[in-house]
């Protein structure tokens, strides 16, 4: 009888057999994005999100501008964000439907105003920051990708909106 340490190490898998995760398949996770004017904003992976119409959205008075103000989503409250106007950003293409974004749930649930829908980011390389990005933005979009379809920032939606709150 074998001992249980030559035992497995007697197998020999068949030519060409996966045995786990390999690194080219943990590199091909999808990304997501969306748009804000000019600007081509990553989802973190692993949020949660969803797409609603921003018909939606409930202003509130005496609110700064880059608050739209607040929604219902499934009977919660969910703050909505104008991204555009807490950069101060024109919109790029008037054509396109604004859309509100819900990243997280539950009590960590915030609307973002976008451009159009979500999209799939496609692969990319690792660029610097751009310079032309809003100094409000710079510290919460530290990475940038270039890809086929433009360039992507990573962006930290919690980091940015607390400290957008907190203005």
């Amino acid at each position: 009888m074998l001992v249980p340490s030559a035992a497995l190490t007697r197998f020999a898998p068949p030519a060409g057999a996966l045995l786990g995760p390999t690194l080219a398949r943990d590199e091909q996770r999808v990304r997501y994005g969306f748009r804000v004017s000019s600007l081509g904003l990553l989802i973190k992976l692993d949020t949660g999100s969803e797409v609603v119409e921003a018909r939606a959205v409930a202003a509130m008075p005496n609110a700064p501008r880059w608050l739209a103000g607040v929604m219902n989503l499934r009977g919660n409250p969910v703050p909505v964000f104008d991204l555009g106007a807490a950069l101060d950003l024109a919109r790029d293409d008037e054509s396109q439907k604004t859309m509100v974004l819900v990243l997280d749930k539950g009590d960590a649930a915030a609307g973002l105003l976008i451009d159009g829908m979500p999209r799939v980011v496609p692969p990319g390389r690792a660029i610097e920051q751009p310079a032309a990005l809003p100094a409000r933005l710079a510290p919460f979009a530290p990475n940038a990708i270039a890809t086929s379809d433009g360039v992507w920032l990573e962006f930290d939606h919690v980091g940015f909106l607390t400290n957008l709150a907190a203005t």
